[in-house]
């Protein structure tokens, strides 16, 4: 049977495990079985390379068994479509089977030796991240035994986009390594990412010694009255609502606090990935009071994206955002139709949020808004 749209303890259940994965990568298998649930898929699988070497820097499966598992490497080469998944934009899911042909496929030697032998037709394929930097793919693997990857389940792979991109992102900042010390603390302040364990009201429990060093400098981020506080009111308010969305749980905190841009002077603005803390392992180990862990970026990642800073800043969808990113480099509303592939009405729908969330009423204030905001988080309007 195809996905249906997951009842939402499924769905959060699925989430927290997505989440728990950040902090510790051995529980990857767990979410990714989770996934294949929802779908109706019979194995998953999560991948992260280098977009320059191709080098893999994390890949974890489920449901895969051997000698497929060890094997997958030499066949992936052979995948008559895994030049189209560079093709696809960040946030974008999309079943294979409407990618390429599927006769090709099922004449290709990836599909007759490795996909055939274990009941895999079709993927429902997630694009975590497609830059300069790194490239990723969250996948779930469609069996023989229902029909191929259709709507529902691509819905399915957005309402986890979000989720699953933090985590991915967060992770990919860690030396993971370091947290199976015994004394948390020590732990963190191995760690050359910075990190502070905030409550609801923005006291900060406890900051490594990475973050200590970034908030001693006042740089765009510090301390008032014990609480953090970012210079500018915009990331300030940002980062209010994220906190406060994370301590209501992991589903409410949608894409709040990710790749969140904190101007400094003089230098590239530093990126903010919040992590709401349940009441649950093993998050709930880096600080029991604690209501989000926020994870800074170093100084040599990536800037952010312009349509994740849009969406962080401003508490936008990212078809909001996306739609703001368009309005904001000067195209009308039919120009930014035809760029998103939506229809003008859309568009204008988005646009009627995006002037209420952004405190905007007029299409040449967004303009200056994106224009404002490149400048000071050094991203391309």
């Amino acid at each position: 049977m195809p996905a249906v749209h997951p009842d939402i303890d499924r769905l959060s259940s699925t989430i927290a495990a997505v989440y728990d994965s950040a902090i510790d990568p051995g529980r990857w298998p767990e979410a990714l079985e989770q996934t294949a649930g929802l779908l109706g898929g019979r194995t998953a699988s999560i991948g992260i390379s280098d977009a320059v070497t191709r080098e893999t820097i994390m890949r974890t499966s489920w449901g895969v068994p051997e000698p497929y598992l060890s094997n997958y490497a030499e066949y992936v080469a052979t995948m008559p479509f895994y030049a189209l998944y560079a093709q696809m934009a960040v946030e974008e899911a999309k079943a294979g089977s409407t990618m390429y042909d599927m006769g090709e496929f099922r004449s290709s030697l990836f599909y007759r030796e490795w996909a055939k032998p274990q009941g895999l037709e079709d993927v429902a394929a997630l694009c975590l991240m497609n830059d300069r930097h790194r490239f990723g793919i969250f996948g779930v693997n469609i069996g023989d035994d229902r029909d191929l990857a259709g709507p529902a389940d691509i819905e399915v792979l957005k309402l986890l986009a979000p989720h699953v991109r933090r985590a991915a992102t967060i992770g990919d900042l860690l030396d993971v390594s370091a947290l199976s010390a015994a004394r948390m603390e020590a732990a963190l302040d191995i760690l050359a990412t910075g990190i502070m364990l905030v409550d609801t009201e923005l006291r900060v429990l406890h900051a490594n010694r990475a973050a200590a060093r970034l908030l001693d400098a006042g740089e765009g981020l510090g301390y008032a009255s014990g609480r953090l506080s970012a210079r500018w009111p915009t990331a300030n308010a940002a980062i209010q609502t994220a906190v406060a969305r994370a301590a209501q749980g992991d589903l409410a905190i949608g894409r709040a606090g990710f790749s969140l841009p904190v101007p400094r002077d003089g230098q590239a603005a530093a990126i903010l990935h919040v992590l709401p803390i349940p009441h649950s392992q093993p998050r709930r180990e880096l600080a029991p009071r604690a209501a989000a862990a926020i994870f800074v970026a170093s100084a040599d990642a990536p800037p952010s994206a312009p349509v994740d800073a849009l969406a962080a800043l401003y508490d936008l969808s990212r078809a909001e955002a996306m739609t703001l990113e368009q309005i904001g480099a000067g195209r009308s509303p039919s120009e930014a139709a035809a760029k998103l592939g939506v229809s003008v009405s859309t568009v204008k729908s988005h646009l009627v949020r995006v002037f209420r969330k952004t405190g905007t009423s007029r299409q040449p204030e967004l303009v200056h808004l994106v224009g404002s905001l490149s400048v000071s988080i050094g991203a391309p309007a």
